[in-house]
């Protein structure tokens, strides 16, 4: 069956909504060198008279407009040991409503630096919470070897990086970028650590705007940057003060920062319905997606800009609109780099692939098949038996997932990734939406994986035991 139907164009999407939140906040990415940021040691060492050292920043966080949560910041001077060092300590805090369920998250990070240039990372943690169960990275610097310890559902494991190297400097937000000094159109690449992760990433931030207002009877000038992101895409829009201050930051015109006091910051309720406001509403029902063999969907221009070309899915235009075709056949092959086939085998805080459960589990589905294809199959069907379909139930680790063995699409690729990769098969998360059937005419948040079979990327579905997908997965960049 072949199903075509509209989008509507006021949809918004919520997806992955605390992970693109915590990469915007905590990833912290900031100018190494450019020809808008001069790096002489005496220039260097004034520019932290931006950081505002000792002072607590505080930002309100809005979804959809309704306020959801508040994150606070604060750069200052401490004596460890009898050597003072400077200490960045973030705290993000979030609550939501899904299904009529209060949903609170609490992530709190502390990076201590060296107090001489080249003000190197020396030890740094991070906790998330959610009430009911916690992840906490600890780790410390030697030399150029950081080793990190990784809490989890009771077990420790480590972790190192070689080569490392992270300082205040890259660490200082986009203070150090003197916008009145630069041109319109100018850009900074920013190197960014996330300690959560122990990833790093690239970012690059163009200067796009300078606006003059009034603000309490009194002129204010402030500054837009546009920020993008090497691993996260799209970083939003960003708005400063001439002393380098955040006002405000927008991702996707639906998250929103603001500039407020602490009082005002923390003054929360669960008004945001995840649930609702994580939905695309189409104009008719499509029948079980199941039961399709391919859907094109009219689709505006927001949707068009954030959905991904690949295998599965594909856009056109046609009389003027704009239209999103998906299915087996659709699309483009892409192949896998060397450098995502090394990175999607590999273990992370998030994937536990060499712990000794995940290897004998593992070991114990695929027996002693040897066929990428084939050991697919089976730790698709397996993951979609082991995890007892919840979405009231959450976890932070793979470890709490096979504690708890319930769990929504979330869990069901955590753990696929971390089985695939366990297998030799280079696998990696994705997200976007799916049908959520007749009903309610809408497509939802999901989440689900892509594995490399004969050097492409291929997407699989284990929360609906999949191999082939069916045709309303809808992939965003």
């Amino acid at each position: 069956m072949k199903s075509f139907t509209r989008l509507k164009s006021d949809s918004l999407r919520l997806l992955g909504i605390c992970t693109a939140i915590l990469a915007m906040f905590f990833a912290s990415g900031f100018p190494t060198a450019s020809a808008q940021e001069r790096t002489t040691s005496q220039e260097t060492e004034l520019s932290f008279k931006r950081l505002r050292l000792g002072e607590t920043e505080w930002h309100g966080l809005y979804v959809g407009g309704q306020k959801s949560g508040y994150l606070s910041s604060k750069l200052e001077q401490q004596e460890n040991n009898g050597e003072k060092v400077f200490v960045l300590k973030d705290t993000f805090v979030l609550r939501l409503v899904s299904l009529e369920q209060k949903m609170e998250m609490k992530v709190s990070q502390r990076m201590e630096f060296a107090s001489t240039q080249p003000y190197q990372l020396r030890r740094g943690s991070q906790t998330m919470n959610d009430g009911s169960s916690d992840v906490k990275v600890d780790a410390e610097v030697q030399g150029v070897i950081l080793t990190a310890t990784i809490t989890a559902a009771g077990e420790k494991r480590t972790q190192t990086l070689e080569d490392f190297e992270y300082t205040l400097i890259d660490a200082s937000r986009l203070q150090l970028w003197n916008l009145d000094d630069a041109n319109i159109g100018d850009k900074i690449n920013l190197k960014e650590f996330d300690i959560g992760e122990l990833e790093f990433d690239q970012q690059e931030f163009v200067f796009d705007k300078v606006k003059n207002t009034t603000a309490g009877g009194v002129p204010v000038k402030f500054f837009e940057v546009k920020g993008s992101s090497e691993k996260q895409g799209n970083l939003g829009r960003y708005r400063f003060d001439e002393s380098g201050s955040l006002l405000s930051a927008k991702i996707a015109g639906f998250f929103e920062m603001r500039t407020e006091t602490a009082e005002t910051a923390k003054d929360l309720s669960y008004s945001a319905d995840l649930f609702v406001l994580g939905t695309l509403k189409i104009n008719r029902p499509i029948g079980h997606p199941t039961d399709l063999k391919s859907l094109e969907l009219e689709i505006n221009e927001s949707l068009l800009n954030a959905v991904s070309v690949g295998p599965y899915q594909a856009t056109e235009t046609r009389g003027g609109d704009s239209v999103l075709i998906l299915g087996a056949g659709v699309g483009k092959q892409v192949p896998a780099t060397p450098a995502e086939l090394k990175e999607n085998l590999q273990e992370t805080v998030e994937l536990p692939v060499k712990h000794p459960e995940i290897i004998r589990l593992t070991q114990e589905v695929i027996g002693t098949e040897t066929n990428a294809k084939k050991k697919t199959e089976l730790l698709i069907s397996f993951v979609s038996e082991y995890i007892e379909d919840s979405y009231s139930s959450n976890a932070f680790s793979v470890l709490q997932i096979l504690k708890n063995r319930q769990g929504d699409c979330t869990e069901h690729s955590m753990l696929f990734a971390t089985m695939a990769r366990a297998a030799g098969i280079p696998a990696r998360e994705v997200s976007g939406f799916i049908y959520m059937g007749d009903e309610t005419k809408a497509f939802g948040a999901h989440a689900w994986n892509e594995i490399v079979l004969d050097g492409n990327w291929v997407p699989v579905d284990a929360t609906w035991d999949e191999f082939e997908i069916n045709p309303t997965h809808i992939q965003i960049k």
